[in-house]
């Protein structure tokens, strides 16, 4: 189901969900005072009452997120992926942030963006991932998720990690369930 950004920011993303479900979730492992953090496809800009505002990068590849979430969130920096490229400085970050991103995103079309996130981060960098996963307990949920919101390429939790697993250090810091019908995984990666 594709909404358009109004009805994804009401529907989709209100405010109490993203403290409840990412926010209060994220803090209690991550401290992101005074670190440059950036959230790799912001949708809306929804997750930015999360972060201080001078400290905080969106990308999206779709320009009229990017011009809805300005109008949004005014004190935040927002910019349009143009030509896969990320548009930021060598070792500039200290976190990326890929919140209900990947399952958008195919195997191989991530794993180029991977090498864009490697080159954008500093040396103690972590990328941090909350993504709903298939479950086989959660038949109904799996129908859900994958009916409801027609998400291509979403994985069950040993798909997610192995594209990682190579490359990264994988640390799963929780499993939970969201609105009794998402089932998701919070993990983050850094360099082995």
């Amino acid at each position: 189901m594709h909404l358009n950004p109004y009805f994804y920011q009401k529907l989709v993303r209100p405010k109490f969900a993203i403290k409840k479900y990412i926010k209060n979730i994220v803090e209690k492992v991550f401290d992101f005072k005074d670190k440059k953090i950036l959230d790799f496809w912001c949708w809306t800009g929804s997750n930015s009452f999360i972060f201080d505002s001078k400290n905080y990068i969106w990308v999206d590849i779709e320009k009229q997120r990017i011009i809805f979430a300005s109008k949004l969130f005014p004190k935040y920096n927002f910019k349009c992926i143009e030509n896969s490229s990320l548009d930021l400085a060598n070792n500039s970050l200290d976190y990326i942030c890929i919140f209900a991103v990947i399952h958008h995103i195919s195997d191989d079309i991530f794993k180029w963006y991977i090498d864009e996130f490697k080159r954008v981060l500093k040396n103690d960098w972590k990328i941090i991932i909350i993504e709903p996963v298939l479950n086989k307990k959660y038949k109904f949920s799996n129908w859900f998720m994958n009916t409801l919101d027609d998400w291509e390429y979403i994985r069950y939790e040993e798909e997610y990690l192995a594209l990682f697993e190579n490359d990264f250090t994988v640390k799963v810091h929780k499993r939970f369930n969201k609105f009794f019908l998402y089932n998701e995984i919070f993990f983050s990666l850094s360099l082995k």
